[in-house]
C-alpha cells in the first residue's frame, strides 16, 4: 500500500490537482498510521476526490486505518 500511495502522490499530475501534497509526502516517508497529523489527513482526503481506480480504493484504506 505504501508504495501505491507514495507512487500517485508522487505524480505531477496528481500534484497539479489538489492543492498541496507536502504534508502526506513527509508523512509518508515514515508511514505511522496512528501518527498522521491532521494536515496530511486534510490533503489525502482532497487525494481521494481526484483519485481513480486502485488509487482511489488505496487512498480510501489508508483513510479507514488512520480514522480506526
Amino acid at each position: 500500500m505504501k508504495e501505491l500511495v507514495t507512487q500517485f502522490i508522487s505524480k505531477e499530475e496528481t500534484k497539479k490537482e489538489v492543492k498541496s501534497t507536502e504534508n502526506i509526502l513527509k508523512w509518508a516517508e515514515q508511514f505511522k498510521v496512528e501518527a498522521m497529523p491532521k494536515e496530511a489527513i486534510d490533503e489525502l482526503m482532497e487525494l481521494i476526490e481526484v483519485a481513480e481506480d486502485k488509487n482511489k480504493i488505496a487512498l480510501c484504506d489508508l483513510l479507514r486505518l488512520v480514522l480506526l
